[in-house]
């Protein structure tokens, strides 16, 4: 069977989903459906499915995939019983749902009633709808506060765990640190609380971080900063390709003031 985008069945305030009974596999296909596979029996167990075919990457699954996360606590209240499923653990995965005060499952029991979020969508997938805008907004909303600035400069190096094979990449932030005035470095390899590193992020005045993920996460906790993004040739080039990317990168600007430096 195939889902698509267009076989919304269930709204909840402004997010639309898709309701399957009795699934017993589900992929993701092609930036714009899922196939499942479909089984019998009385329904009994009751999921929230929301990763997709990138969920490896960082970048890829707060976009696509966290944005949904606060859904779940709605969706707890019209069924109580409800898991969030994951395809594979992550600890950027773990960061986000605790924030949430979700406790994920990765895998799916039989007799079930699985519930997708619409629209199905990739950061490199060259299509953007109203929806999804506004999905990335209210997701935003969640990690925005007023404070005041407890340091002059936050250095951000591009972490090393977990990255995606493809994006892989390291670079020498050391030059950088050594010509800052007793810099703030953030690692986030050591974080285990997302709250700390949004407390950290949003009492900087100048954020230094690396283009790909590390912007685009990092620039949801940031409002009224200065952001350095540090080798940019990644940025410069997906904000001209990939249209998610350049709304996301331009949602950052609303608040940020955002500079580049090679």
């Amino acid at each position: 069977m195939q889902i698509t985008k267009d076989m919304c069945n269930l709204e909840l305030d402004s997010y639309k989903l898709f309701t399957v009974e009795q699934v017993s596999t589900y992929s993701y296909e092609n930036n714009n459906s899922h196939t499942v596979q479909l089984s019998t029996g009385i329904i009994e167990n009751y999921y929230f499915i929301i990763d997709t075919q990138y969920d490896d990457a960082f970048g890829h699954w707060v976009f696509e995939s966290a944005i949904f996360l606060p859904v779940f606590k709605k969706l707890q209240n019209l069924y109580p019983k409800i898991k969030l499923v994951l395809k594979r653990k992550k600890t950027f995965k773990d960061l986000f749902c605790i924030f949430f005060n979700i406790e994920p499952v990765y895998k799916i029991e039989a007799n079930n009633l699985c519930i997708f979020p619409t629209p199905i969508t990739a950061l490199n997938d060259n299509h953007i709808t109203d929806d999804y805008k506004k999905y990335v907004y209210t997701f935003r909303s969640y990690f925005q506060t007023e404070t005041v600035n407890q340091y002059e400069n936050i250095v951000m190096p591009r972490q090393s765990k977990e990255n995606y094979y493809g994006n892989d990449r390291q670079y020498n932030f050391q030059p950088l640190i050594e010509k800052l005035t007793n810099p703030y470095i953030l690692n986030t390899d050591d974080i285990t609380d997302l709250k700390k590193q949004i407390n950290i992020v949003s009492s900087g005045k100048n954020i230094y971080l690396s283009e790909g993920s590390p912007f685009l996460v990092n620039g949801l906790f940031c409002k009224n900063k200065n952001i350095v993004i540090v080798y940019p040739r990644i940025t410069l080039t997906h904000e001209d390709s990939f249209i998610k990317y350049k709304f996301i990168s331009d949602l950052h600007r609303e608040t940020n003031t955002v500079s580049y430096l090679n």
